[in-house]
């Protein structure tokens, strides 16, 4: 029947009708004050209405995800029921590729299905199940914002609440339906069919719709489901990959979260961006690169018998491996303590060789390193439970639980338009345990937690840098892996993404569950990936310092190492590198630590806060404590680490509460480039390193 709309609802006046079906029609209203377009969903009878209003209950929960943001919902006069959207200007993904064609850039196929999926993921995430996402159903907006309209078919998983109720009767698009669906076997914890569906919007995105046309499996709801028989390959092997793992006719051998298909994406996305600033900088170093061949030919050939290093190249290396390596440990509390392990002073070759088919251009040219000391790094990525001591001794809080308390609906859309997780360290979108690596920690959030072991320990904890990280990696060796060459060998060695495709997926594992390597170091090669100290750079190794490299004095990015749970094997070589934004954070990027020693207190301090009168400022501190105020800092250890205390020049026995002074007792504090001395009556001095 037709169905008489008012001219007038509330604040809002009709304008126009832009859609009508069999279930609902959709009008363009406009605020009569404000002058604000919004849309009108109207029920076409009473079973409509009811599927209606149970839509736009759906939507509501929805709140801050990229959907439909529900302004109100009623009854008319006459009892038809509406809701009242916002107007999102733009136009279907279903208009955009038949106007525009297939997208043939694989960047910006993944980049597409990535905030389709980071959307999915959210509204799984609150019990939701939406059972048609097709071209139709999503809204590419004028704004640049992708966005998932039309919850016709939802499903409330935990209590099954649906807005069509005959869940059981054949419902959707056969071409973007997963099989089991198309059988209306009633199931309704149907995520891997949205998971399904993901696949063959990839598929359309990538190819077009005769392409998903041509590939609909050969099913009906009266019979059994196969696989279409048409071959079919999308633009770009890695995504080729992903569709087929996706699309599987067995749900089990699907991505089992959009989450876990939106972490895949994500690194291709990550790997992609470093080869294509690899590609711009290789036409620069070319004729580098030229001149560097000649110069090499010249000093090496004529001068050496044999080539440059080689895998078998080891021998030559001055790195003293021990068959036991030194241990440390260094307390965090509550009996949760880091494994340290001791990497010797020695040299390695840093980077890759120039006929190796799967390096990068920024790991050119090969190189000689030496690394004159020894240095303790921690045995594995910092895990879980050790970042967690942290956060309750400090109540730190994290870059990601920053931005998520900080972020806007309109936010939280940008910033999945930008690749931008929005999970935390607490809840990385996977379950995680005690003793797995934490993810989803930022550059600046693994410096705090270096800085607060520094303050608890008076040493000087930091990040690695790069050149010790790929010392310790490659333990000795000059292979890609630490233990050899062969790729199909790593998931015996390291959690790594599966070789074969339908494998089960993996997340984050226990660090100590794979073998460690020479050095005693578990996970270099998989897990998840790590920060290190320096800048990175894509041109660093043309003109690299051959001696204790630091990497380059500024940058926009931070040196990112290691492989990932994931990454695919040539992403976990030895020699690859990456960067990314000090702020910037990943479910598959953690960090390790290095004890870089005692903390020196020699030098110049200037007073910032407090002080006594008479005091000298700038104030100088000697390395044994002595200074020019008529007292010292005496250091001594206790458990095992560099203490300080406040003496007179006579030596007054400290405690490791401090000293009395004859009226006070000081404590004393140095963490990093600050030293803070304070009393019992709260009086507090501050005093700071001067360069």
């Amino acid at each position: 029947p037709e169905v008489r709309l008012p001219d007038v609802l509330g604040v809002y006046r009709l304008v126009r009708v832009v859609g009508s079906g069999t279930q609902a029609t959709i009008a363009i209203g406009r605020h009569k004050r404000l002058h604000q377009p919004v849309a009108i969903k109207f029920s076409r009878d009473e079973e409509s209405s009811r599927r209606l209003l149970q839509e736009a209950a759906f939507l509501s929960r929805l709140d801050g995800l990229n959907v439909p943001s529900v302004i109100d919902d009623g009854r008319t006069p006459d009892g038809t029921a509406f809701f009242i959207m916002d107007y999102l200007e733009g136009c279907t993904l279903l208009e955009m590729i038949q106007d525009g064609g297939p997208i043939r850039d694989p960047m910006q196929c993944v980049q597409t299905l990535l905030h389709i999926a980071e959307t999915v993921a959210g509204i799984h995430d609150r019990g939701i199940i939406h059972r048609d996402l097709t071209p139709k159903n999503i809204l590419v907006g004028d704004d640049g914002v992708i966005r998932i309209v039309d919850f016709g078919l939802a499903i409330d998983v935990a209590t099954g609440t649906a807005v069509r109720q005959d869940i059981k009767e054949f419902h959707g698009t056969p071409a973007f339906m997963a099989p089991e669906q198309v059988q209306c076997d009633g199931n309704i914890d149907g995520k891997l069919s949205d998971i399904y569906a993901l696949g063959r919007l990839l598929l359309f995105v990538a190819n077009g719709l005769d392409a998903v046309l041509s590939t609909i499996p050969s099913s009906s709801p009266d019979g059994a489901s196969s696989p279409s028989s048409t071959p079919i390959r999308l633009v770009n092997r890695r995504l080729d990959q992903i569709y087929r793992k996706a699309t599987h006719v067995d749900p089990a051998r699907r991505f089992q979260s959009a989450n876990e298909l939106a972490c895949d994406l994500a690194a291709l996305v990550a790997r992609w961006e470093k080869r294509k600033r690899s590609r711009r900088l290789a036409l620069r170093a070319s004729a580098l690169l030229v001149l560097t061949s000649v110069i090499w030919w010249q000093v090496t050939i004529r001068s050496k018998p044999n080539s440059p290093p080689s895998v078998d190249a080891a021998i030559a290396l001055e790195v003293p491996v021990s068959p036991t390596p030194p241990t440390d440990s260094v307390s965090l509390g509550n009996n949760v303590e880091i494994e340290l392990m001791q990497a010797p002073a020695g040299e390695l070759y840093m980077g890759s060789q120039e006929d190796d088919e799967l390096a990068d251009a920024d790991e050119f040219p090969q190189h000689e390193v030496r690394l004159t000391h020894p240095f303790w790094i921690s045995s594995t990525e910092v895990t879980f439970d050790q970042f967690a001591r942290f956060v309750e001794e400090t109540g730190y809080i994290t870059d990601a639980e920053k931005r998520m308390a900080s972020l806007t609906p309109l936010g939280r859309a940008m910033a999945g338009m930008a690749g931008q997780p929005l999970t935390t360290w607490k809840e990385p979108g996977f379950a995680q345990e005690a003793n797995h690596p934490v993810v989803n920690v930022s550059w600046n959030d693994a410096m705090q937690f270096c800085d607060w072991l520094r303050s608890q320990h008076h040493r000087n904890f930091r990040l690695p840098t790069e050149a010790e990280w790929e010392y310790a990696c490659r333990a000795g060796t000059t292979s890609r892996f630490h233990f050899g060459d062969e790729s199909k060998l790593l998931p015996q060695h390291d959690c790594v993404a599966p070789l074969e495709a339908g494998s089960q997926p993996t997340f984050t594992r226990p660090v100590r569950e794979f073998p460690p390597n020479a050095f005693g170091l578990y996970g270099m090669h998989g897990n998840v990936s790590e920060w290190c100290a320096d800048w990175y750079s894509a041109e660093l190794y043309h003109n690299n310092d051959e001696v204790d490299p630091i990497g380059p004095d500024a940058g926009e990015f931070r040196v990112r190492r290691g492989g990932a749970f994931n990454l695919p094997p040539e992403d976990c070589r030895s020699a690859d590198r990456n960067g990314g934004r000090p702020d910037g954070m990943h479910p598959f990027l953690g960090f390790r630590i290095v004890d870089g020693g005692p903390v020196s207190i020699a030098g110049q301090w200037k007073i910032v806060e407090g002080g006594a009168f008479g005091w000298p400022n700038p104030v100088e501190l000697n390395e044994d404590g002595t200074s020019n105020l008529g007292f010292g800092l005496w250091r001594y250890t206790w458990n095992g680490c560099d203490q300080f205390a406040l003496t007179d020049q006579q030596g007054m026995k400290p405690s490791i509460f401090g000293v009395s002074d004859g009226r006070y007792s000081w404590n004393v504090e140095v963490n990093g480039d600050y030293l803070k001395l304070s009393q019992q009556s709260k009086l507090r001095i501050t005093l700071q390193r001067l360069e």
